[in-house]
């Protein structure tokens, strides 16, 4: 029984590459979905700020009392707060996002440098088999030609 060909050994470590790579993909993958939904959390914040505060200067066209300004200016407060821990969490998703993508790059370098690896060695291999029928012809031409001599 022959033993495997160099480039059938790789291929087995290029598979392996490979479920590595489509693995790092789908962690990426949801690290890209919740990033997405803290940006879309962040800027739904940012907008029903930016509402309240216009329908609030809509609504004070008259004379307001103190108790009802200092209640609209908590709530304002309240929601700056919600924003700025909102923004962490993005910050937080971003970093987390970068590095999935980092380390699906690295995964998908070293699959595509194992593929042409594996490429050149079966090109390699094909020209050696080619040497080796070439030879076999040409020594069973000869022992032709000797033998009808």
């Amino acid at each position: 029984m022959s033993k495997p060909s160099k480039s059938g050994r790789i291929q087995l470590v290029l598979d392996l590459a490979e479920r590595k790579e489509k693995s790092a993909m789908e962690v990426l993958g949801r690290a890209k979905t919740y990033f997405d939904q803290q940006q879309q959390q962040t800027r739904m914040l940012d907008e029903y700020r930016a509402q309240y505060l216009l329908d609030l200067k809509g609504s004070m066209t008259g004379v307001s009392s103190v108790s009802q300004l200092m209640s609209y200016q908590g709530f304002i407060q309240q929601l700056d707060q919600a924003i700025d821990q909102q923004k962490l969490v993005l910050q937080q998703a971003e970093t987390e996002f970068e590095r999935c993508k980092q380390a699906w790059i690295v995964c998908h370098q070293k699959t595509k440098g194992m593929g042409d690896l594996v490429a050149k060695l079966q090109a390699m291999e094909a020209a050696e088999r080619e040497k080796k029928i070439d030879k076999m012809l040409e020594e069973d031409f000869l022992a032709r030609r000797r033998s009808s001599s």
